[in-house]
Parts: structure tokens; C-alpha cells; sequence
């Protein structure tokens, strides 16, 4: 509720941070299964949280943090026992909201700074699932590399940070 009241509750979102892992415990069945699936909607369920407060004030960085926070706390390859058929999920909800902050960018007339980082973070998780550099037929370090040049242009107080990113 303090969230959907105001978007740039910090507080409210860290504390939504610190509770999503507690659901997962609250599962009575306790199977790999079902935490898996019960992951994967809370999951979509987090992004569009996160959607509607970055579509609606883009430049607040809160939401964008826990954005950062919910895709590290979704990838499958964190959790033992990561499944083919979890991580393919896992890319195409992430294919999916890369398309969605794509869109937002563009509405912004590639002014939206943590629009391009969302899209960083987005490239970067890609990059870091093996075997998915190339998926859906995209070459997600280019693109990675691709969003840190337009925000060294975007925000040239932090280009030594960016270059800094682009080693990595």
C-alpha cells in the first residue's frame, strides 16, 4: 500500500525486499517444483510493480534499484537445482520487460538515464547466462555495451563509471 501511495517509498521497498524471500519459505509443499513456479509469479507479479512506477516517474531511482534487487532475486541460476525450463522462463520475462523499457526509453527520446540502465541490467543478466548471448536473436553484449555508450553521453559526470562497466 506505502508503495502504490508513493513510488519513491525506499523504505517500503526494502522492506518488500527483505519479505519476498520469506514467501518462498511460507510454501507449505516445499518442493523445487513449486517454489520454482511460485518464484516465477512472484517474479512477473514484482515487474509489474516496478513498471507502473517506472512509466510513471522514470527518473526516480527507488524503483529502479529494486528493479536491480528482482532481477537478482529471480535468476534461476542463484537457486540450486536451476532447470532449463525455469531459465527459459526467466528469459522471456526478462526478453519481455526489456521490450517494455525499450518502449519507455523511446518515449523519452533516449533521455531517460535509468531507463538506459534498467536496459544495462537487462543486457547484462543475458550475459551472464551461458549459452543466452544470442537470445532472441539478440547480441546482448553489444547491447550492454550499446546502452553504457549512450549513457556516458547521457551522464558524463559518471563516464569513468561507465567505462568502468564496459571492462567488466
Amino acid at each position: 500500500e506505502k508503495i502504490e501511495h508513493n513510488f519513491s517509498n525506499g523504505s517500503a521497498f526494502h522492506q518488500r525486499s527483505k519479505l519476498l524471500p520469506l514467501l518462498l519459505q511460507l510454501d507449505s509443499s516445499n518442493s523445487v517444483d513449486s517454489s520454482t513456479a511460485k518464484k516465477a509469479s512472484i517474479f512477473e507479479r514484482e515487474l509489474e510493480l516496478v513498471r507502473n512506477a517506472v512509466f510513471t516517474e522514470p527518473d526516480d531511482q527507488t524503483s529502479w534499484w529494486y528493479f536491480r534487487f528482482i532481477l537478482d532475486w529471480a535468476n534461476p541460476q542463484n537457486d540450486q537445482g536451476c532447470d532449463d525450463v525455469a531459465l527459459e522462463n526467466f528469459q522471456n520475462v526478462l526478453h519481455e520487460e526489456w521490450q517494455a523499457i525499450q518502449e519507455l526509453v523511446e518515449s523519452e527520446n533516449g533521455q531517460c538515464k535509468w531507463g538506459l540502465l534498467g536496459l544495462h541490467m537487462i543486457a547484462s543478466t543475458f550475459c551472464s547466462i551461458e549459452e543466452s548471448n544470442h537470445f532472441g536473436d539478440q547480441d546482448w553484449n553489444e547491447l550492454a555495451k550499446s546502452c553504457l555508450m549512450d549513457l556516458k553521453v547521457l551522464d558524463p559526470d559518471r563516464s569513468r563509471r561507465y567505462d568502468a562497466l564496459m571492462e567488466d
